[in-house]
């Protein structure tokens, strides 16, 4: 929390030129789906950004600055990937698993995501696992179909929406 924290206010005080020459000083790390990417230091703390193109209706003056959701895009899937991202980070770095046992990993999140009792963690962090072992192996699923099998795999919407 002190990172974001520090992150947080150093960016509320830029200008949207500074943020801007910021943004365009950042090192590039790709290109991909939506827009490119590029890693950026803020407050000492290393920060990912993504170029994403602003649609018509996005660039309308009376959307200037505006943070609304004029697409009605659904924001529980990011919620799905920060829980799968906690889930993960959560067994690799309390289970004593490496970065690179991600066949293990999915192996313990699908097991206790059909209800397996999570062993071997704080009573807390296994109450957490296992209340969100279910979202992360759908999304676990969608992104180890998407990048082994189909780039065309479809996102599990429903799916989601069923979990809760």
């Amino acid at each position: 929390m002190t990172a974001y924290r520090a992150v947080s206010t150093a960016l509320a005080r830029y200008s949207d030129r500074a943020l801007c020459d910021l943004v365009d000083a950042a090192e590039p790390v790709g290109a991909g789906i939506g827009g490119t990417s590029a890693r950026l230091s803020v407050a000492g703390h290393p920060v990912s950004v993504k170029r994403v193109p602003l649609t018509d209706l996005e660039l309308r003056p009376e959307h200037v600055r505006s943070t609304a959701n004029l697409f009605e895009v659904p924001d529980f899937p990011d919620r799905c990937y920060t829980v799968t991202y906690l889930v993960n980070w959560l067994l690799t770095a309390l289970h004593g698993l490496r970065r690179e046992d991600r066949d293990r990993r999915y192996e313990l999140v699908r097991a206790y995501a059909e209800g397996e009792r999570p062993s071997g963690l704080p009573e807390g962090v296994a109450a957490t696992v296992a209340r969100h072992a279910p979202v992360a192996a759908v999304v676990s699923d969608f992104n180890r179909t998407f990048q082994r099998r189909s780039r065309r795999t479809p996102y599990p919407l429903e799916r989601l929406r069923r979990l809760g």
